[in-house]
């Protein structure tokens, strides 16, 4: 998908399972894929609204519903965050 400069790229998010330990939640081992593409579900935003996105917030967290996200992510029952800051940031401002 080309960028708003007219470049090529895409926006991924990277999934980070979690489980509770002694109510602390402490990282896991994946089940598969961890990083997904998120710029069609970003994109809709807009720009200002993207760029407000910070990883481990509400905002990130919900892009694991995104349509390209892993099955096994979607249904993670865990804790969890996710990290695409960084990836909106360098979309938006190639």
């Amino acid at each position: 998908m080309p960028t708003p400069n007219g470049k090529e790229s895409r926006i991924i998010a990277r999934f980070h399972p979690q489980a509770w330990q002694r109510d602390y939640a402490i990282d896991v081992d994946a089940e598969g894929e961890t990083d997904f593409d998120v710029t069609t579900e970003v994109c809709q935003l807009g720009r200002e609204k993207a760029l407000a996105i910070t990883d481990n917030a509400y905002d990130s967290d919900d892009l694991r519903h995104a349509e390209t996200a892993p099955e096994w992510i979607q249904k993670w029952s865990g804790p969890f965050y996710i990290e695409v800051r960084d990836s909106i940031r360098g979309y938006f401002n190639q």
